[in-house]
């Protein structure tokens, strides 16, 4: 193992986290349209989760974003990250929102802007070397929830 790489896990969510929490589009589906600007950031910490787990973290009709990393071929000045996350939202509210420019659902149209933000090359280039990649979108759905969870590669992580 090389050391310090744990360390580097949990800087990577809070990378990720940070870029999730500055984009307006994310404060606007997550909080609702007229969000507080004063108390956005706050309020946003619980939607959006640096973990997979979301049993008893899901307790209301929102949307949220689960994300968790790991880390594979670990090599001593570089290492391949894998970004993992769910785009998730109460089924009552599925199809109550729209965007120009975005389709789909509530979960479709979170999933396109978290794309557009982690493809984002001002955000790229605090990631990695390599382009972060969208290597898979499948489908989440339990009996009140509904959304999409994606796989994300981003090789050559420093």
């Amino acid at each position: 193992m090389i050391i310090g790489s744990v360390k580097e896990l949990g800087q990577y969510k809070i990378k990720i986290s940070s870029a999730l929490r500055k984009s307006d589009n994310i404060k606007e589906i997550l909080l609702g349209v007229g969000y507080d600007e004063e108390t956005a950031e706050d309020d946003l910490k619980e939607y959006i989760i640096n973990h997979l787990y979301d049993d008893d973290v899901i307790t209301e009709t929102k949307t949220y974003i689960l994300f968790d990393v790991d880390m594979d071929n670990m090599r001593p000045n570089t290492k391949d990250c894998n970004v993992f996350m769910k785009f998730i939202c109460h089924k009552s509210i599925l199809d109550n929102y729209r965007k120009d420019g975005y389709y789909g659902n509530r979960a479709d149209i979170l999933t396109q802007i978290v794309e557009e933000i982690m493809t984002d090359e001002e955000i790229e280039e605090k990631f990695g070397i390599g382009d972060i990649q969208f290597r898979k979108v499948g489908i989440y759905d339990t009996k009140t929830m509904y959304g999409r969870i994606a796989k994300l590669s981003v090789p050559n992580f420093r």
